[in-house]
């Protein structure tokens, strides 16, 4: 097993060596296909000049460091452009800032298909008990209708063809092995915004229901020699990362969540995750624990296991017409004045 515990994130890769689409001017907006303001992004589907297909664009307001802060106040001071609010000693203003301090995050997903773009948009869930013969006869063979080539990104980098440079921790054992990488929602410097995959090598395990009684000792390896990494190169100590595996995943290769619990989306992704402390505890005591116990999952109107469920989108609610004219004889309402 090799742990890198000098950590640095690789050199970024010139615009013009890259393939792919390059900058904004080669995009044509279409829509928002989804907007999060809590997370401080925004989901677009744009044409793509003079080439076929679309593309999804994920634009997100990227963390201020420390330093950059420093700068607010030092280099070039920002002045405070509209009062947004004000009341006794707390105010609050709208502010433009340097450029170099407000930089975005920019993702493009290229040509993305229809499976790209409905994964993306806003969507009805519902949640399902799975029952061990509803993972046989539904989940499975639908998870076995799925190409391969729709996670060719993680033969990528299990194969050494991409984000070599970025590897934590890998374990070259075809069958108890894996490797650990900074997930794309990570910026690789910002401890507490830490959030790591750890992907499994063998490549017979779609999910959390077909771990094998070897993969237990793959889970123990994979959860210290994460921990062990982040200690060593952030100071970050064990108890403060959240290893969890999401059922159902959102790709069928089976992989572990390595996140800060200082991170906006821990305490969320703990609602509906299993913690991967509770998934080794489970795999000691009953080797086949997974292939025999219900599980509860959500899944989304997107996902064809909705229907193969029988879920069916809720109807929109049509909500009653308030502007009516009042009726002659009914007496006026009284009309109230807040105090100011």
């Amino acid at each position: 097993m090799q742990c890198v515990t000098s950590l640095t994130m690789s050199e970024p890769v010139p615009i013009e060596d890259i393939s792919g689409v390059k900058s904004f001017d080669e995009l044509v907006f279409e829509r928002v296909l989804n907007d999060i303001p809590e997370s401080r992004m925004i989901f677009c589907v744009c044409e793509v000049r003079d080439k076929p297909g679309k593309a999804v664009v994920q634009i997100i307001k990227q963390h201020m460091t420390e330093s950059e802060c420093k700068k607010l106040f030092t280099s070039q001071p920002a002045s405070f452009q509209t009062l947004v609010h004000h009341n006794h000693k707390y105010y609050s203003f709208f502010s433009w800032c340097d450029p170099s301090l407000n930089q975005l995050t920019v993702k493009v997903i290229y040509p993305a298909s229809d499976y790209d773009i409905k994964k993306y948009a806003p969507q009805d869930r519902a949640m399902v008990r799975e029952t061990p013969e509803d993972y046989r006869n539904i989940t499975m063979p639908y998870i076995e209708t799925i190409p391969r080539s729709r996670i060719g990104w993680i033969d990528n980098i299990l194969d050494g063809q991409a984000e070599a440079d970025k590897i934590l921790c890998q374990d070259e054992d075809p069958v108890t092995g894996f490797v650990v990488a900074p997930d794309t929602k990570w910026d690789g410097r910002t401890p507490e915004s830490i959030y790591l995959l750890g992907i499994a090598r063998a490549r017979t395990i779609p999910t959390l229901r077909d771990l094998q009684p070897e993969h237990h000792a793959m889970l123990l390896k994979m959860r210290e020699s994460t921990q062990a990494v982040l200690f060593e190169k952030f100071g970050v100590p064990a108890d403060h990362i959240f290893g969890y595996v999401h059922y159902l995943p959102s790709f069928y290769h089976f992989h572990v969540h390595f996140v800060h619990i200082a991170r906006p989306m821990a305490s969320a992704a703990a609602n509906h995750a299993i913690p991967l402390d509770d998934v080794i505890d489970n795999l000691a005591r009953n080797p086949e624990y997974y292939r025999e116990v219900s599980l509860t999952m959500v899944i989304g109107a997107e996902n064809p296991l909705y229907e193969r469920y029988g879920k069916k989108a809720p109807e929109p609610i049509v909500m009653p017409n308030t502007t009516d004219t009042p009726d002659a004889n009914e007496s006026p309402k009284p009309t109230h004045t807040a105090s100011v």
